[in-house]
């Protein structure tokens, strides 16, 4: 009978500690992106292109305990999930597919197409799950050497 009390006093003290706030709350960094450039990708496996978006942060994204990134990027309004560049960086990329030269825009009440031209903008909306996010107009570029790894914003 002891123990039985012991085991749900322990369980009660540990169950009170984890929902009482601020308690053990881990606090993420404030999102700052601080480079990013955007540019046409052609994957010759698949024959397909993408309007990729290539971006440094300050600090290390969210994960969650899986591993996933609590973060993404919405090129034109569209939302897309992100990935690391390399493991351990801070570099981070996400993509859309081109599809008869366009991709796809959202202005807010409707979907339609934008074309993906060489020297054209686009809003790039970089945000993470906790609501915090980060809004930059980039000119799409022509791939280079060393895009697809991050180079550019390596230091």
């Amino acid at each position: 009978m002891h123990r039985k009390l012991l085991i749900l006093g322990t369980t009660a003290a540990v169950a009170a500690a984890a929902l009482a706030p601020g308690a053990g709350a881990a606090t993420t960094p404030a999102l700052e992106v601080t480079g990013a450039y955007l540019y046409l990708d052609h994957n010759a496996a698949s024959k397909q292109n993408f309007v990729r978006v290539v971006f440094r942060t300050a600090s290390a994204l969210p994960r969650r305990y899986d591993g996933s990134i609590q973060a993404g990027v919405a090129i034109e309004g569209v939302s897309h999930s992100i990935g690391s560049v390399k493991k351990g960086s801070t570099i981070y990329t996400g993509a859309s597919e081109v599809k008869g030269g366009s991709i796809p825009a959202n202005d807010g009440d409707k979907l339609t197409r934008k074309g993906a031209r060489i020297g054209s903008s686009f809003t790039v909306r970089f945000f993470t799950r906790d609501g915090q996010s980060v809004t930059r107009k980039l000119v799409l570029r022509a791939e280079r050497p060393g895009d697809d790894t991050g180079k550019p914003l390596a230091s």
